[in-house]
């Protein structure tokens, strides 16, 4: 593309953002921000960035993408937040999560009973799934693996449906130490949830940019956004959650091997929690120690639901220090 074409480009993206309230005044893009290496013909490109120290390289791709600021904004991390989170579940799973120590995080494509368009619908809203097989889809949400925590434990309509009509528990976690070494191996950040046209800037800039020069623009950080997005009826939840990318891993890994490099051990998920099946669930989990090389956790407080038992109480109590606030809902 000329420099002629890439003005034209930037122009178009910041009338768009010039009519979307979310966006004016937060980002606007220069034809700079562009790269002028054709790829396939079919994608706008944002321009890298490379720095060279002695004999090695940093290569930072679509390093001016100006909407990928925006995507990580609007789905807040949570690292090195020392708050509580909560996470509703079964008695029998809270003792489980108890005696062992640790939490055991499904696969997103085991999650589908609450949500069937669990991170696909991102993709279908803004047009993306045409260009990937659904079996595709299905493959990379066996190998995103989520918690679900909430900034709050109050909704009734969370101890109908996670605590099982008030037989269920919260836990209340706290993030004691986060090991600054591993952290771009896990994100912890909240969900956004989307009225229906939030992200519509994105469908009217690949409509224009697609009618005008046959492209369609590369937002880098649609993928990532994809796993913490969901649909404004959901939003009584107030989800935060933890997730670990083994397919983004995977991905890091190949371009490792490209290079003709090993893979660091330091940086490859499966060194740290291996993927495992369960047959009888068809699901894809990974279990993650309280205690574990990138952070700490602690259950500071448990509230049970109002059918708890007094014996039931006792045997939580029996799992956990002294210090953890145990009590019932009235």
């Amino acid at each position: 593309m000329t420099i002629k074409d890439l003005k034209e480009v930037a122009d178009i993206i910041n009338k768009v953002i010039d009519a979307t309230p979310n966006l004016k005044g937060k980002i606007s893009v220069q034809h700079e921000d562009f790269s002028y290496k054709d790829g396939t013909g079919k994608l706008i490109y944002w321009r890298e960035d490379r720095t060279e120290q002695g004999n090695s390289v940093e290569l930072k791709l679509n390093a001016n993408d100006k909407f990928k600021s925006y995507f990580e904004e609007v789905a807040p991390s949570r690292k090195f937040d020392y708050g509580q989170f909560y996470h509703m579940l079964k008695f029998d799973y809270a003792i489980k999560t108890l005696q062992n120590k640790e939490i055991q995080i499904s696969a997103l494509s085991y999650l589908w009973e609450n949500d069937p368009a669990e991170q696909t619908e991102f993709l279908r809203r803004h047009g993306f799934l045409k260009n990937i097989v659904d079996d595709k889809i299905e493959e990379i949400k066996n190998k995103v693996f989520i918690f679900c925590f909430s900034d709050s434990f109050r909704s009734e309509e969370a101890w109908k449906l996670y605590g099982q009509n008030e037989i269920g528990v919260a836990l209340a976690f706290r993030f004691v130490e986060f090991d600054q070494n591993y952290t771009d191996l896990y994100q912890l950040k909240d969900v956004v949830y989307d009225s229906g046209y939030d992200f519509d800037f994105i469908n009217e800039i690949q409509f224009r940019l697609k009618k005008k020069f046959g492209r369609q623009l590369l937002f880098s950080g649609l993928s990532n956004l994809s796993k913490f997005y969901k649909r404004s009826k959901y939003a009584w939840e107030r989800e935060t959650r933890l997730c670990f990318d083994y397919q983004a891993n995977e991905d890091y890994a190949e371009f490792y091997k490209n290079l003709g490099m090993t893979f660091p051990d330091e940086i490859n998920l499966e060194k740290f929690f291996q993927i495992q099946y369960d047959n009888t669930l068809d699901r894809y989990f990974i279990k993650v120690p309280f205690c574990n090389k990138l952070f700490k956790l602690k259950v500071s407080e448990i509230i049970c639901g109002k059918n708890i038992t007094n014996e039931q109480i006792e045997q939580l109590k029996s799992l956990v220090s002294p210090d953890t606030i145990i009590w019932r809902r009235q």
